[in-house]
């Protein structure tokens, strides 16, 4: 008996804050959002390449 209520005590904390994250994204944060398109981050050279030029 014992063990069962460690198990279940274990399982309950662990999925406790499962519940409270259902409600993550659900508030509106930003009114408006300006959104620009093709801008490069960064470029996917090798070493060697950029030793020759």
């Amino acid at each position: 008996m014992r063990n069962l209520f460690s198990n279940l005590m274990v399982v309950s904390i662990l999925f406790t804050p499962l519940l409270n994250a259902q409600e993550r994204y659900v508030d509106e944060i930003f009114t408006s959002v300006n959104v620009e398109t093709n801008v490069v981050y960064g470029a996917n050279i090798g070493i060697i390449l950029k030793l020759l030029h």
